[in-house]
């Protein structure tokens, strides 16, 4: 019988390979409470911060057994591309990777032999989740979707060949690394036109190739405008970040000027 976990992410990879849209939180902390109080909100998925948090590897796949048993799907974004440490996610369960920095072929080629077994790739064989033990290879890359992160000039210049690559499910865009890769305020990136030119191109790289497109917004209302862009796959903000402007909001309610001022240019505010 397929558990709920497995039905989940099958229906959600469905959702992606089917252009809808969906929206998520990423998770910066393993707390339980927090999960749980995600997972109630009912978002489609979360992605946890393997890159700019302090979880760990421990951390990450501790939270994707929690996660299990809620059958929320989630993705992790790994710190880098070692390759071990990339299929150690899908092993702990993740229903998906985000790699960041990644700006040609080669480095896409392996980071997709990294998710697969051999003959066609490099992975190797020991699910480490309950529900996964005795899955045969087969089953286990079929939990597998990968995004890469195009988020430099060069990888900007390359990503037609990298959308192309077999195995390469989505793209994720980068736009504060991008911004400082080609000289640019990185805060600004969220509000300027640039953004909607990079995700007109990159839409139609997506869509040539038959893959997503995600983004990370800061807000409701920039999730909206990412949405108008073309991305189908968008995060509303952090856990944090999302509890932070909450809790601004209703204390600013109840004392008007009272909270710390904040930089009105920054979508992180």
């Amino acid at each position: 019988m397929t558990n709920l976990s497995t039905q989940r992410t099958r229906d959600f990879h469905a959702k992606l390979r089917a252009k809808e849209n969906v929206y998520g939180v990423f998770i910066g902390s393993p707390n339980p409470v927090v999960l749980d109080t995600v997972n109630a909100t009912g978002w489609d998925f979360a992605i946890l911060e393997g890159q700019h948090s302090a979880m760990s590897t421990g951390d990450l796949a501790a939270t994707l057994i929690s996660l299990y048993h809620s059958g929320l799907p989630a993705i992790v974004r790994v710190d880098g591309h070692e390759p071990f440490a990339i299929a150690k996610m899908f092993d702990a369960g993740a229903a998906g990777i985000i790699v960041p920095m990644v700006e040609t072929v080669e480095q896409a080629e392996a980071i997709v032999a990294a998710t697969r077994f051999r003959p066609r790739g490099m992975r190797s064989f020991g699910p480490i989740r309950a529900d996964l033990v005795g899955m045969r290879p087969a089953e286990l890359e079929e939990r597998v979707f990968v995004f890469v992160m195009i988020e430099t000039a060069l990888g900007m210049e390359n990503a037609e060949a990298i959308a192309a690559i077999d195995g390469v499910d989505g793209i994720f865009v980068g736009m504060a690394d991008l911004a400082i890769s080609r000289g640019e305020d990185p805060l600004a990136a969220y509000t300027t036109d640039v953004a909607q030119k990079d995700f007109a191109y990159l839409r139609t790289v997506t869509d040539a190739n038959d893959i997503t497109l995600g983004a990370p917004a800061f807000g409701p209302e920039n999730a909206a405008k990412w949405r108008e862009f073309g991305c189908q796959l968008v995060t509303v903000g952090l856990e944090s970040a999302l509890l932070g402007a909450a809790s601004r909001d209703a204390l600013e309610f109840l004392k008007p000027g009272s909270t710390p001022v904040r930089d009105a240019s920054s979508p992180y505010s």
